[in-house]
């Protein structure tokens, strides 16, 4: 039951509303078998919500040089440190491109190195095999500490939590 509760609790402070709704359309009790897919649909439901944060970038209309920064940096999430590094390999001049990446696509270079890395921290984190230790590691955080708390900023969840309503969500869709 403290399962039940820990997600209704953290669902229910991201999307009140959707929340409700999922309880509302379920007036029987709560048993084994209404339990599973009732959490399902919680949790689906909440990360459902956490990745229409996610930001994409259209390379259409973009000037070549901040298409290719901006393939480059998706086609790279675990070589990435910061924008200098990314605009020194592809030789490219880094406060023009800066500027320009900025007024094309309203956001900066290193927001959007940030957003790759999440991205990519969260698809290795439902793998299950790699710590988080591993993780921050990888995508070249400073330590587990920072990128600990720069995913918790981000997602809103830390990464441990973040795996484990994952791995809750995906095991109750076996059932």
């Amino acid at each position: 039951m403290f399962v039940v509760n820990t997600i209704l609790r953290e669902a229910d402070l991201f999307c009140p509303n959707s929340v409700g709704l999922i309880l509302q359309s379920t007036k029987s009790p709560c048993t084994s078998s209404t339990f599973w897919p009732l959490s399902n649909d919680i949790i689906t439901t909440y990360f459902n919500l956490l990745d229409n944060f996610d930001f994409h970038v259209s390379y259409q209309n973009l000037s070549k040089q901040v298409a290719l920064t901006a393939y480059y940096i998706s086609a790279h999430p675990q070589e990435l440190t910061n924008s200098h590094g990314v605009l020194h390999t592809l030789n490219l001049n880094n406060d023009y491109t800066q500027k320009l990446f900025k007024k094309e696509l309203g956001f900066s270079i290193n927001a959007y190195i940030q957003h790759i890395k999440l991205s990519e921290a969260k698809r290795l984190l439902l793998q299950r095999q790699l710590s988080v230790g591993k993780i921050a590691s990888l995508l070249h955080f400073y330590d587990t500490p920072t990128f600990s708390k720069t995913f918790k900023k981000a997602v809103g969840l830390s990464p441990l939590k973040y795996r484990e309503l994952n791995y809750l969500s995906l095991t109750s869709q076996s059932y």
